[in-house]
């Protein structure tokens, strides 16, 4: 598009000069707006489209998030209860293992969860 908001171009070739009257013309002014009004259509349905998919992308990832964070506060509250931390040293427990080991902090809590125990190098 345009910086005036043009979309494209209509052209009219006769085989013959002033092929076209003033009726011809108007039924060409017509068309081109109905093809105006359906690309403008086009192009708004695909906007969207690609918003929808940006926007559902976004919902995936917060509940990703959320669930990550789930497990992250369910093995600070088993860290909490078996070693008597508070819950900031209880993430930091977590934390300096998901670095130690190169780990993403999630699979740390996780691996918390299922064994019990901190993982050691």
């Amino acid at each position: 598009m345009s910086a005036n908001g043009t979309r494209g171009a209509l052209n009219l070739y006769a085989a013959l000069p002033r092929a076209y009257g003033a009726i011809d013309r108007t039924k060409a002014l017509i068309f081109a707006a109905h093809a105006g009004i359906a690309l403008s259509a086009a192009e708004a349905r695909e906007d969207a489209a690609l918003s929808l998919d940006v926007g559902l992308h976004r919902i995936d990832a917060l509940i990703a998030a959320l669930g990550a964070r789930e497990i992250i506060g369910q093995a600070e509250g088993i860290l909490i209860e078996r070693e008597r931390i508070t819950a900031q040293q209880a993430f930091d427990v977590l934390r300096r293992a998901s670095q130690h080991l190169n780990v993403k902090l999630r699979e740390v809590a996780r691996y918390v969860l299922e064994t019990g125990e901190v993982p050691s190098d």
